[in-house]
């Protein structure tokens, strides 16, 4: 029984070396795939994290270039106005100043050409006109 015994002893060393083994394999292998997916859902995450850094920039990118945008136009808007106020203002007192009978024809000198009454802002050509000035452009401006 010796034989029998020794036999035995290799053959339950065998099998718990090889069940030992089997399972030792199977469990570094589910280690090691688990660990692959925590690290592509951290490499997820971070990717979502720079994705949302990315949006929200943008999005203050063009808020921005929208504010600025407003503001360029309504300051272009503001100085539109403002010329034509003074266009205006300029109009009214030349129109004034020359047909004032109180006028002082050195005080303002104007060629002769400025003097005169405007038919016209524009001719067809695209040039001003001079000329004498009618109702029906005196109403409309």
């Amino acid at each position: 029984m010796d034989l029998l015994d020794l036999i035995g002893k290799f053959a339950g060393v065998f099998v718990t070396t090889a069940l030992g083994s089997g399972v030792g394999a199977y469990l570094g292998s589910y280690l090691k795939k688990k660990g692959e997916n925590l690290a592509t859902h951290e490499d997820i995450d971070k990717l979502i994290d720079q994705v949302a850094a990315v949006t929200t920039t943008t999005k203050k990118i063009e808020a921005n270039i929208s504010t600025e945008m407003w503001q360029r136009e309504r300051k272009s808007d503001l100085q539109l106005k403002a010329i034509d106020s003074v266009n205006g203002l300029t109009s009214h007192f030349l129109q004034h100043s020359i047909h004032d009978p109180k006028y002082v024809p050195g005080l303002v000198d104007l060629s002769p050409k400025l003097r005169q009454t405007v038919k016209t802002h524009f001719s067809s050509n695209g040039e001003l006109s001079h000329g004498s000035r009618t109702k029906e452009v005196h109403e409309r401006v």
